[in-house]
C-alpha cells in the first residue's frame, strides 16, 4: 500500500463522536499535516476515516500523497457506519486500518477506540504522535 518509515498515519473519527468530544476541524487537521511536512521527513499520508467530509478535502490538498483504502465503507451523509446491517465487514475494515496505522512512523489521531488500539499496537513504531482534538 506504500506505507514506509516516512508515512504519516492520520485517523479521523467523524460520524458518531460529535457528542463525546468536539469534532476535529478540517482546517486544524490540514494545518497539523502541513506542519508534519515542514518539520519531519514525512513523504505521504495514510488516511483512515469514516467520513467523506474529511477524505475529500485532504485528498484535494495533498493529491497522490494520500494513501487510502478505496475498498472500505465510508459515510457520505455523516451517519455512523456501525448502523449498517453487516457489522462484521465494518469490523474487519476497521481492524485493517488499525493495523496499517500502527505501522506508520508518525501518527495524528482523533479520540476514538480505533486510535487507542492503533496507539497500543504501534507503541514501538511511532517516532511522533499528536492529537487532533
Amino acid at each position: 500500500m506504500g506505507i514506509t518509515n516516512k508515512t504519516l498515519g492520520v485517523q479521523i473519527r467523524g460520524t458518531d463522536k460529535k457528542v463525546e468530544v468536539p469534532e476535529p476541524d478540517i482546517d486544524n487537521i490540514i494545518k497539523k499535516i502541513d506542519e508534519y511536512f515542514e518539520v519531519t521527513d514525512v513523504q505521504n499520508i495514510f488516511l483512515a476515516t469514516d467520513d467523506v467530509k474529511y477524505l475529500n478535502p485532504i485528498r484535494e490538498r495533498y493529491g497522490n500523497l494520500v494513501l487510502y483504502d478505496e475498498s472500505i465503507h465510508i459515510s457520505t451523509d455523516s451517519n455512523p457506519l456501525h448502523n449498517l446491517p453487516n457489522r462484521d465487514i465494518i469490523n474487519e475494515e476497521v481492524l485493517s486500518s488499525v493495523f496499517i496505522l500502527s505501522r506508520c512512523s508518525h501518527f495524528l489521531y482523533s479520540f476514538s477506540n480505533v486510535s487507542l488500539l492503533a496507539l497500543i499496537m504501534g507503541v514501538n513504531n511511532y517516532q511522533t504522535i499528536a492529537n487532533l482534538n
